[in-house]
């Protein structure tokens, strides 16, 4: 069968100038890539069908990949790194996006980039894959493998007195605490001050380690070692308790309802004195968006929370654990998903439960205020909670409550304003205590190593007297004399066996 000849029909197809069909990178080819600095910037142009950038795209839609190893073909592997697009500066072309100030990895070795631009409708744009090599950095400084307890020495004659450092490694490092050189390193297996080295008591002073002989172009950091010096063990450690106490003894923030039911069989005590909380505004706002919970008393068992319940007539509001079912781990924030960010949050959101510090019973008080907390955030200020909140919506994600350090929640149905959704003064409220200071943790620490360098210089002391007391009793007359005795002894049994030694011979020449 002939194909029926048919006109000709001419067509022009025009380029869409509303369809992005690639993504355009630019940056500086010449640039090194050391780790532990900083990438240079990346310029993405977002180009359409007909070649002219595209300016219609939210920035929180691109996002930079980076993984460690060779290209992966056109889309990033599971296991990636995703880092956002930063702000234009005044100078800087709106037609682009740009990603500044990025980390370089730390670790030497072969690296890819690629960017990506989501489309909508799960439509994803990705650009060429951009191979580079992480290099060595430039070393700034010495320091050790991992961070050292501040030690305390004293003139002694016991070594373990007088040990300033045991197996410490020092490596040579660039910015952070990024390891250069790994071969190079040195190993000190114990560095100890000499008896009756001059130094003052209670004083603090700086032991340094300087590099010499390497081909650097710039000097390097020395490590600096502090250690404390002591004479006087009990005249320093009474010190350091009285700072101890002193803090203690320092007014801050507390939970201001006594909790009557503290120390009972499987009791937990009072939500408000089961956490404490470090910054003022979050105390305040997480104290006010619980405040119905604030005095409930947490307990390990249903039979210790019935008893109070009993007790009470029904008055003190209970919560038994064995009860409570919470999900097990920690949720990821909303804008965070498989280790990528979704979007660029604003406002430094956190979880309201990662601010909570507990000094006693830690698993069981997680699984409380779980239960009471659940994953509410908290954030900088009421603009940010609304764009956050859009953001993760528009991910088609659900969005708990949102509390603000301004005293605003936004709930977790979107509602805010109204006197409902505003923090009460803080005087008016029974809000969480603030934490002991770190600096108190800092001295039981030292208080702990001169307690044990107390007791070490008193088995010293002792062994040395029982010694000296061993001695002395070899040496009396008493003992003298009877040494006497046993040699005398001893050379009559000598005499006597010799006796009998002879006797025997005599007995069996006879007996021939």
């Amino acid at each position: 069968m002939k194909p029926i000849s048919g006109p000709t029909v001419n067509l022009t197809v025009i380029p869409d100038p509303n369809k992005p069909v690639s993504l355009l990178v630019e940056y500086s080819t010449s640039a090194v890539f050391p780790a532990g600095g900083h990438f240079p910037v990346f310029s993405v142009t977002v180009v359409s069908d007909e070649g002219s950038p595209m300016t219609t795209f939210n920035p929180a839609a691109a996002s930079m990949w980076l993984w460690k190893g060779e290209p992966s073909g056109n889309a990033p592997p599971q296991a990636v790194t995703e880092l956002k697009c930063s702000k234009p500066m005044k100078n800087e072309n709106n037609d682009r996006f740009h990603f500044r100030d990025k980390e370089i990895p730390e670790l030497v070795g072969k690296y890819t980039i690629q960017f990506s631009l989501q489309m909508g409708n799960g439509k994803v744009l990705f650009s060429n894959q951009i191979p580079i090599n992480v290099v060595a950095n430039q070393p700034v400084k010495l320091g050790p493998n991992s961070q050292l307890p501040t030690p305390v020495v004293s003139n002694s004659k016991v070594m373990a007195n007088r040990t300033l450092v045991e197996n410490m490694t020092l490596r040579i490092m660039v910015s952070g605490n990024v390891y250069v050189w790994q071969q190079r390193a040195a190993l000190i297996n114990r560095l100890v001050m000499m008896e009756n080295s001059p130094g003052e008591h209670g004083s603090a002073y700086i032991l340094l380690f300087k590099p010499e002989a390497l081909m650097v172009p710039t000097p390097l950091v020395p490590f600096e070692l502090p250690f404390h010096f002591s004479n006087d063990v009990d005249r320093f450690l009474k010190e350091k308790v009285a700072e101890a106490d002193q803090i203690l003894k320092t007014p801050r923030r507390v939970f201001s309802i006594q909790d009557p039911f503290i120390g009972q069989q499987d009791v937990l005590g009072m939500v408000g004195h089961l956490a404490s909380v470090q910054g003022d505004d979050a105390a305040w706002v997480i104290s006010w968006h619980i405040r119905g919970d604030m005095d409930c008393v947490i307990t390990k068992t249903s039979a210790a929370a019935q008893r109070i319940y009993d007790y009470t007539g029904g008055r003190q509001q209970v919560m038994a654990l064995d009860s409570v079912f919470v999900h097990p781990g920690n949720r990821s924030m909303p804008h965070i998903r498989n280790d990528r960010l979704l979007f660029d949050p604003p406002g430094n959101p956190v979880h309201a439960m990662d601010l909570l510090q507990y000094p006693h019973n830690p698993e069981n008080c997680i699984i409380a205020f779980k239960n009471i907390l659940g994953d509410t955030i908290l954030i900088d200020d009421l603009d940010s909670a609304i764009n956050y909140r859009k953001a993760v919506v528009q991910n088609k994600l659900p969005c708990p409550t949102i509390l603000t350090r301004q005293g605003d929640r936004v709930s977790a149905k979107g509602k805010f304003g109204g006197a409902q959704n505003k923090a009460l003064p803080m005087n008016t409220l029974h809000v969480f205590g603030a934490p002991i200071p770190q600096h108190y943790y800092t001295l039981k620490q030292q208080i702990d190593l001169l307690t044990h360098h107390r007791s070490a210089v008193e088995m010293r002391d002792r062994a040395a007297k029982d010694r000296e007391e061993h001695l002395k009793n070899i040496m009396s007359p008493k003992n003298l004399k009877r040494h006497e005795e046993m040699e005398e002894k001893e050379k009559q049994l000598e005499e006597i066996q010799r006796q009998l030694g002879m006797f025997v011979d005599l007995v069996l020449l006879l007996f021939r």
